[in-house]
């Protein structure tokens, strides 16, 4: 039996944020097949902090390292380019700004990893932080990555990976953009991502799905 992920509404933390985190650089998405309603969200917005929720560790590992590569890359148009200093650096796996924990990391630990958000990032637009297992985390250990989702420093975008939102606590949800992958039950227990990102852009005319 599939797990589901959580229905979501987009806040008016979200939109604010949505709208504050908005880039123009288009994301090159050749590397990720299918997964049409990630590409229909992200190609509306960006955001400070994801979730990837989905059941194939392949697959999100596949999302994950996209958006990583694509918030590094020092390009100004399509990113990633695959070229520049940052993912070169990203490439060989000795990024400075790209800071990876699970959910084995201790609660000291996860405060010491944070408090990098108060420094600028070394050599890329933005520092990215990468928690895999998210939905595997304490409810401790939730609640101090929550005080800084909470007020998200500039140039800071967290990535979150889990097999479901079941185990994550509202209020860390309710401040990430959550990201199904296409093996999600497509139920309406699951997230409409579509219409979340319809919901977020609905005062856009601009804007349209």
């Amino acid at each position: 039996m599939k797990k589901k992920i959580l229905f979501l509404v987009p806040n008016s933390f979200q939109k604010q944020h949505a709208m504050d985190f908005c880039q123009k650089n288009e994301i090159d998405f050749s590397s990720i097949n299918g997964n049409e309603r990630m590409k229909t969200i992200l190609s509306k917005t960006r955001f400070h902090s994801y979730l990837i929720c989905g059941e194939s560790s392949e697959e999100k590992d596949k999302i994950t390292d996209l958006l990583v590569s694509a918030f590094v890359c020092e390009n100004t148009h399509t990113v990633p380019c695959g070229i520049c200093n940052s993912c070169r650096k990203k490439a060989a796996d000795n990024h400075p700004d790209i800071i990876k924990a699970d959910s084995s990391v201790t609660a000291d630990d996860l405060r010491g990893i944070l408090e990098y958000v108060f420094y600028k990032p070394n050599t890329s637009p933005n520092r990215v932080f990468v928690f895999e297992n998210a939905d595997k985390l304490t409810e401790i250990k939730q609640n101090i990555l929550l005080k800084t989702l909470e007020e998200p420093p500039e140039n800071n975008i967290f990535i979150l990976s889990a097999e479901s939102s079941e185990t994550i606590l509202q209020t860390v949800l309710s401040r990430c953009l959550l990201l199904p992958t296409d093996n999600i039950d497509g139920s309406s227990e699951s997230v409409d991502a579509v219409g979340f990102a319809q919901a977020v852009f609905k005062d856009d005319e601009d804007t349209k799905l």
